[in-house]
């Protein structure tokens, strides 16, 4: 199997692949009635504030790197840089980003500079990116590689405050017989919303400006205060949409800039419903090309019986279809979930005498299946409300639930394709429900950017967390860039062990060399 990294998605963006278990935390009635009032405005449009986007860096200090103090991190600098909390207000609060770095194995008169790179989110740590990154031996002879928490990630400060992951509501998705998607984004929004509006309230001082267009400053904030008078970049997942604003804005500061898994240029919020649920049924359709015919007889078969009932466990939880869900949905981004998916469906197959499984001879304890489940649910699109804040601060539009669920198509709810697609996009679609239209949103896309050095990307065509017309119109805004179109749903694909994919991608960081043409790999599970 290739080399495929597993973030703390281990890398995923966005919406929970089911409902967060996490009680009521600090919710009294008039927190709840307050959160209430804030839902009850989130959709429409926030007071617009005259303030001009970040500007171009001023002088920056250069970085002064110590040896880092975590046990995880032997080996490994550390610095801190402060920068504006409003970049056109330089002199007001500030933020303070914590950073990491690598240094290169070589001589420092060989070493090309600092590659930064980015995990994606958006809200994850950049300490767990690096080790990946380090897999190839030419990037880390030549490079320092350097990673950082963006502005509210933990390690930089402030972070947010008062923000339990459930403020009223419930979380029970109907588990069992004939369901509609307005009725699971009913109960998304019951949850998520008043727990997003809730927190969104108590870090108003600051939560502004968490979004992108600051985080870009940053970025060339740190490029500078490490001597670098260009950037070199590689950014997984929303690091993509860190890459793009920052080559909208820089386009002359870029020395070499790649993006995986690459986002939608001008996203909206009515677009993740629909899209993410598209590529989420192509997902679903590669899986099933990739697996045994009797392991996809055992799904189907499991699918239909868990369509009617759950499956009791000993320890008094269950086994619902929104488990098996999450289980897919692990396996179509990334090949890491393939094997507890096969462990999962043949063990419940055996154990209930349904069809399929009839070549394997798999046994999966009642606990191991319990885990597998709840790491399937972690790996995929992020619950996390620092996820969800900077999103929506980034992006325009706030869909209505009907809405949502008109995008999903209310006929493919007992389809197992459609049934994937729709559980993905209504996450996906659900995420900025309960928070306010954005400040500071994205730049758009309006015509062609030309950079120093065109940009080369890289996404799986069946995609189900950045669907794969991100990739293809980002290549056409960019001129010059390339594009290896990988033949796989897998999520974030660098370093994979296949030459297809990492000799161009080595050779363009390392050389500032773009293959003649765009490329498309297939992706071997067994290279």
């Amino acid at each position: 199997m290739p080399k495929k990294f597993t973030l703390v998605w281990t890398i995923a963006i966005s919406l929970a692949l089911a409902a967060p278990a996490a009680a009521e935390v600090g919710s009294t009635d008039s927190d709840k009635q307050k959160a209430s009032a804030l839902v009850a405005v989130a959709d429409t449009e926030s007071v617009s504030r005259d303030r001009p986007r970040p500007e171009r860096q001023r002088k920056v200090k250069r970085i002064r790197w110590k040896d880092c103090t975590a046990k995880d991190l032997v080996g490994y600098d550390c610095a801190r840089l402060k920068v504006p909390r409003n970049w056109s207000q330089p002199n007001g609060p500030q933020f303070d980003l914590k950073m990491f770095r690598l240094k290169s194995t070589a001589k420092r008169s060989q070493v090309k500079g600092s590659l930064f790179t980015n995990p994606g989110g958006p809200g994850f740590s950049g300490r767990g990116i690096i080790p990946i990154i380090a897999e190839s031996k030419k990037l880390r002879k030549n490079f320092d590689l350097v990673a950082w928490d963006p502005r509210g990630v933990p390690d930089s400060q402030p972070i947010l405050k008062n923000c339990p992951s459930v403020v009223g509501g419930t979380n029970s998705f109907p588990n069992t017989g004939p369901f509609t998607w307005r009725q699971l984004v009913a109960t998304q929004n019951s949850f998520s919303s008043p727990a997003a509006a809730y927190c969104n309230n108590n870090s108003q001082e600051w939560v502004e400006y968490i979004g992108t267009n600051n985080v870009v400053a940053d970025l060339d904030a740190m490029r500078a205060a490490v001597g670098d008078k260009k950037l070199t970049y590689f950014g997984y997942s929303y690091g993509t949409t860190i890459g793009k604003v920052y080559a909208q804005r820089y386009p002359d500061n870029i020395r070499a800039l790649g993006l995986d898994a690459v986002t939608q240029p001008n996203l909206r919020v009515e677009d993740y419903a629909p899209d993410n649920s598209e590529g989420a049924r192509k997902g679903f359709r590669y899986l099933e090309s990739i697996l045994p015919e009797t392991i996809v007889t055992g799904y189907l078969s499991l699918n239909e019986y868990l369509a009617n009932q759950t499956i009791p466990s000993p320890d008094g939880s269950e086994v619902t279809r929104v488990d098996l869900w999450a289980l897919v949905l692990g396996a179509i981004r990334n090949p890491a979930g393939i094997d507890p998916l096969v462990a999962g469906v043949c063990s419940l197959v055996a154990e209930l005498g349904l069809p399929g499984c009839e070549d394997r001879v798999t046994q999966m304890s009642q606990g191991d299946l319990a885990a597998a489940i709840e790491e399937a649910k972690r790996s995929g699109p992020s619950n996390d409300i620092l996820t969800r804040l900077i999103n929506c601060v980034d992006l325009r539009g706030r869909p209505s639930v009907a809405k949502i669920a008109t995008e999903l198509g209310e006929n493919k709810t007992t389809s197992p394709a459609g049934q994937i697609g729709g559980f993905n996009g209504t996450q996906f679609g659900s995420m900025c429900r309960g928070l306010p239209r954005p400040v500071d949103p994205l730049p758009t896309f309006e015509e062609k950017v030309t950079t120093s050095t065109p940009l080369l990307l890289v996404s799986g065509k069946y995609d189900l967390a950045t669907p794969f017309t991100g990739a293809k119109q980002t290549n056409g805004w960019f001129r010059g860039s390339r594009l290896i179109s990988v033949n796989t749903s897998f999520h974030g694909l660098y370093p994979s062990g296949i030459s297809c994919i990492d000799k161009p991608i080595n050779k363009y960081l390392l050389k500032r060399k773009l293959p003649r043409k765009n490329l498309t790999c297939d992706y071997s599970l067994s290279e």
